[in-house]
């Protein structure tokens, strides 16, 4: 990861990790949804057919679940990072309508967090370590997010790599891939 890149992502941890439970669910899924936002941006399909879920404000309820969608669609994110998109997305809702007291411990959140990828190394869960449902939530937001992090920019190289092939005239570029990475591999 570059430098300011890092620090950038550096601080926002480090900030998550010093809120309450509810705007960690809430920071968390709005850091994804923009990710999930830069996506279909850079994607040429997704801004001509989703392009009203570029224009709406980020993080309502809604639009968050159709940006995981149109961009599970697109093949822009797996089958199973869009369930734990999903799953993300659920948590924030507990967190966004409860009117006071909810944290990671209460049973709903509590039970949705662990269908969250445990990413805990298997020593520590051997020796008993257990961080609960906020780790949980937390290493989700944590992985996910660099998981997207340069996937715009990779996009946007892979089609400048088409068009230096195949010319602009030959969007969406999709029937040329197959020769794209024979040809990628004879230049090679």
């Amino acid at each position: 990861m570059r430098s300011p890149d890092f620090n950038y992502f550096d601080s926002f941890i480090v900030e998550l990790a010093s809120k309450t439970d509810r705007v960690v669910a809430l920071l968390g899924t709005a850091l994804l949804d923009q990710q999930l936002l830069d996506l279909l941006q850079n994607h040429e399909e997704g801004r001509h057919r989703f392009g009203q879920l570029l224009q709406d404000a980020p993080v309502a309820s809604g639009l968050f679940i159709s940006r995981i969608k149109a961009c599970q669609e697109l093949k822009l994110v797996s089958a199973q990072e869009a369930q734990e998109m999903t799953t993300i997305h659920q948590i924030c809702m507990e967190f966004a309508y409860q009117p006071h007291g909810l944290s990671f411990r209460h049973e709903k959140a509590s039970q949705l967090c662990d269908q969250l990828h445990e990413r805990m190394p298997d020593s520590q869960q051997k020796n008993g370590v257990h961080r609960g449902g906020r780790g949980r939530f937390i290493d989700a937001i944590t992985f996910l997010s660099l998981a997207l992090w340069y996937r715009p920019q990779n996009q946007e190289e892979s089609r400048g790599f088409l068009r230096s092939l195949f010319g602009p005239r030959h969007a969406p570029y999709k029937t040329h891939i197959k020769r794209a990475r024979t040809a990628s591999h004879v230049t090679q």
